[in-house]
C-alpha cells in the first residue's frame, strides 16, 4: 500500500506558510488605527497596476486605495516608499484568493493569486511621489516590476 504522506507534508508545510503569512502581514508603519469599517470622510480612490504613471490630484480628508498583484509564498514583496507630503499609510496587507476548485491532492506546492493593498488618507497638502518595486527580499534590479505615482494634496 502506497503512502500519501509526501502529499500530506505539502499541504502542511503550505497551510503553515500561509498561517504565518496572513497572522504576520505586513502592515507598514500605520501612522493612526483606523480600521477598514470605519466611517472616513472625503472620496476613496481605487487605483490598480493599470493606474501607474499617473498623477492624481486629492483633497484633505480623502481616501487612496492602491491593490498590486502577488503571489502570496513567494518571497517577492511591494516595497511602497512614499517621498513629499502629505499622505498617511492607514493599512497594509496581502490577500490570498484560493480557488473553490484547488485540487490538493496532487502533494505539489501550490501558489495562489493575491493582492497587496496599501491604504492612505490625505492629511496635508502637498506633493507625493510613490516609487513601488516588487522585488525579492528587497534586491531592486532593472527587471523588477514598479508602481509610479504622483499624488498631489490640495
Amino acid at each position: 500500500m502506497k503512502s500519501n504522506i509526501s502529499g500530506y507534508y505539502a499541504v502542511a508545510m503550505f497551510l503553515l506558510i500561509g498561517l504565518c503569512l496572513a497572522s504576520a502581514g505586513c502592515t507598514g508603519n500605520p501612522a493612526s488605527n483606523l480600521t477598514e469599517n470605519e466611517p472616513m470622510s472625503g472620496i476613496r480612490y481605487f487605483l490598480n497596476e493599470i493606474d501607474s504613471g499617473r498623477t492624481i490630484t486629492l483633497q484633505k480628508g480623502d481616501s487612496l486605495d492602491i491593490t498590486l498583484p502577488t503571489t502570496p509564498g513567494l518571497a517577492y514583496r511591494w516595497i511602497m516608499p512614499v517621498t513629499g507630503s502629505g499622505p498617511e499609510l492607514m493599512n497594509a496587507s496581502t490577500t490570498t484568493e484560493i480557488p473553490n476548485n484547488a485540487n490538493w491532492s496532487n502533494g505539489s506546492p501550490f501558489f495562489p493569486s493575491g493582492k497587496y493593498r496599501f491604504c492612505y488618507r490625505a492629511v496635508s497638502t502637498g506633493t507625493s511621489v510613490f516609487e513601488g518595486v516588487f522585488s525579492h527580499n528587497v534586491c531592486d534590479t532593472e527587471y523588477s516590476r514598479r508602481f509610479n505615482l504622483t499624488v498631489n494634496i490640495v
